[in-house]
Order: C-alpha cells, then structure tokens, then sequence
C-alpha cells in the first residue's frame, strides 16, 4: 500500500493540470488494483494474527548481541542494526570504493574522431 502527503501548493499544481492527465501519480500501488490490496490486507493480518511485530521486539536484543559479537573480527570496520535488521562495512568495501574512485579519476579520456 502507497500513500503520498504534499504541501497544498504541492497538491493545487497538480490537480489544476490538464483533464486528461491522471493526478499525482506519485505513490499508487497499482493504482490500487484490487488484487494488490487484497494482499496488502492479508498481510497486515498475517502480521496482526502471528505477533510478528511483537516477536521481533523480543528478539532485537538477542539478535543484536549476536551480530555485534562479529565487530572485533579482522575487516570488520562498523556494524549496526535496526530491529532484525544488520548492516555492517568492510574494511574490504572501503577499500574496493577507494580504488574504484581512484581508477576513475586517473583513467584515460576516450575520445571518438
């Protein structure tokens, strides 16, 4: 499910435009199709009737100890977590990015006659 929220002046220029344009297009979940909403719906009770959301507080402590554990390991420069979800950066990511920018900047120019 999609939903957009705009200033008034935002949302005037818009539906001032021409009849035949669709208005504020931003945002549709397949122009809320009701195959798409029928399975928004679903899922929200999915999400309702398994706790999901309450499950997954109990388990962000644990999950979190868990991943941070990783943090003294070789490469490892940071890693982060939202709920049960982990992110980390390599020292090997950091490296690729470095010298990727580098072979950009001091690459040759192409040029076609």
């Amino acid at each position: 499910m999609g939903g957009v929220l705009v200033r008034d002046t935002i949302h005037d220029a818009f539906m001032s435009g021409p009849e035949h344009m669709v208005e504020l297009t931003h945002g549709y979940t397949y122009s809320a199709h009701p195959i798409a909403c029928a399975a928004a719906l679903a899922t929200l009770d999915i999400y309702r009737d398994e706790k999901l959301f309450e499950r997954a507080r109990m388990l962000e402590p644990k999950f979190a100890d868990a991943v941070m554990s990783l943090k003294n390991e070789p490469n490892v420069v940071d890693i982060r977590t939202i709920g049960l979800t982990p992110a980390s950066t390599s020292r090997r990511a950091r490296t690729c990015r470095a010298s990727a920018a580098s072979m950009r900047s001091t690459a040759p120019s192409t040029t076609t006659t």
